[in-house]
């Protein structure tokens, strides 16, 4: 029977081309948080969706909002300026 450290290493390199030893040192450069809140833990492979090119660790929050976003960075600004605007 294989352990789940083999299961997630196979996961990783098929899905993103990537080692757990990788996704660990990627983990360990941020400390593990996640880049974008800086506060919750990274847990979540993120990854272009258009390039497969792997990017961070995100946590799950974030990741979602970016999918939610289509990662587009004029809305992800758009939405940063309307919670400028609206912040009391």
């Amino acid at each position: 029977m294989r352990s789940p450290k083999y299961w997630k290493n196979f996961r990783l390199k098929k899905s993103y081309g990537i080692t757990i030893e990788q996704f660990d040192e990627m983990l360990e450069r941020q400390k593990g948080l996640c880049p974008i809140c800086k506060i919750r833990p990274a847990t979540h492979l993120d990854h272009d969706h258009s390039t497969g090119r792997v990017r961070n660790i995100l946590c799950h929050k974030c990741n979602v909002a970016l999918s939610f976003l289509n990662e587009d960075p004029d809305i992800a600004l758009r939405a940063a300026e309307y919670i400028k605007f609206w912040r009391i």
